[in-house]
């Protein structure tokens, strides 16, 4: 029975870390927009490209802290994994 809960666990543990890496990247794809839009800011922008500008990097924000969930999910299960 053991063995079968610690399995679990690390795959529950896996589960985590692949959604903490797709969360990871979509923050980077957002980031790479936000320094688009950045840059058109910078070069004749207006409210509009920096408002947009914003709600990229407001959205990364939100995409980090999701990973940031899943890491504590990995280390919750790692320790479970342990304890086990």
């Amino acid at each position: 029975m053991t063995n079968i809960r610690t399995s679990i666990s690390y795959n529950e543990a896996i589960d985590a870390a692949d959604d903490a890496i797709y969360h990871l990247r979509s923050a980077r794809r957002c980031l790479d927009s936000a320094g688009t839009w950045g840059i058109l800011d910078i070069f004749g922008g207006n409210m509009i490209t920096g408002l947009l500008k914003h709600s990229k990097m407001a959205s990364a924000e939100r995409k980090i802290d999701d990973a940031i969930r899943q890491v504590e999910t990995i280390s919750k299960r790692s320790l479970r994994c342990r304890l086990l």
